[in-house]
This record gives structure tokens, sequence and C-alpha cells, in this order.
């Protein structure tokens, strides 16, 4: 049995390490697909921004974690950064729809590029869900391991 749980955590730790790489991998190209016509001017491409400074945070903490890492702290701030995102999720569509629908906007054709925005956040907290998961499991098969010592 503790060989089972010895191959899972290896597995585990493997996953947890590829979403990572995945993530510092992607966050640079999203930067560099926002920044890439020069300065936003859209309403969608502002909020994308504010999202994107906003992710700095969770990128340095997955940067630190492959030199140190600390589950329970990592566990808390990831938790913080999954409700945002799913916050984002919701009142960036909602900010964008707003500001299109104002008289004085013009960028009418903006209308569906509200998708990116559910797009982008969605996917921020899924990176954010799957990485807790990951790291609930392998408290629980430490837990585990213990308790067979």
């Amino acid at each position: 049995m503790r060989f089972l749980l010895t191959i899972l955590s290896i597995l585990l730790t493997i996953l947890s390490i590829s979403l990572k790489a995945l993530f510092i991998l992607i966050y640079p190209y999203f930067l560099f697909f926002l920044f890439q016509d020069g300065i936003p001017f859209s309403i969608t491409e502002v909020v994308l921004v504010i999202f994107a400074i906003f992710l700095i945070y969770p990128f340095i903490i997955v940067l630190r974690s492959f030199i140190k890492e600390d589950i329970e702290q990592n566990k808390k701030a990831l938790k913080l950064f999954l409700k945002v995102s799913l916050m984002f999720s919701l009142l960036g569509p909602t900010i964008s729809y707003f500001v299109i629908g104002l008289p004085f906007y013009s960028q009418a054709f903006e209308f569906y590029s509200i998708i990116a925005v559910i797009a982008v956040g969605l996917s921020a907290a899924l990176f954010f869900a799957t990485i807790l998961a990951i790291y609930s499991m392998k408290l629980h098969l430490k837990g585990l391991v213990k308790e067979k010592d």
C-alpha cells in the first residue's frame, strides 16, 4: 500500500510541475498577445490588461514554488486567486457590456470579444482549481503515509 501511495504522490508531483510550467509559459505569451498592437484602447483589452496585472502575483508564487514549495501558504493564495478569477469571469464581461452600451462608445463590434474575457477568466480559474486539487491530494497522501508509519 505504501508503494502505491508513493507512486501516486510522484504522479501528482509531476502533474503539478507540468501545470505550473504550462502557466509560466502561457502567461508571457498572454502578455505579448495583449500588447502586440501597442497600448490597448478597447474596453475588452483594458479589462484583460487589468486581469493580466492581477496575474503577476500568482505568476511569482508559481515561480517561487519551483525553488521552495510551501503547500499551505500556496494553497491559501491560490484560493484567493481562484475566487478573484471567478469574479473576473462575471464582472469583466459585465463591465465590458456596460461600456459597449454607452452612447459615446463607438466600437460596437467589440461585443463579440466579451467571450474572450469570459474564456480568460474561466481558464485561469480552472488552472488555480486544478493546482488546489493537486495540493489537497498531496496533503491527504502525506497524512496517509504518516498514518502507515
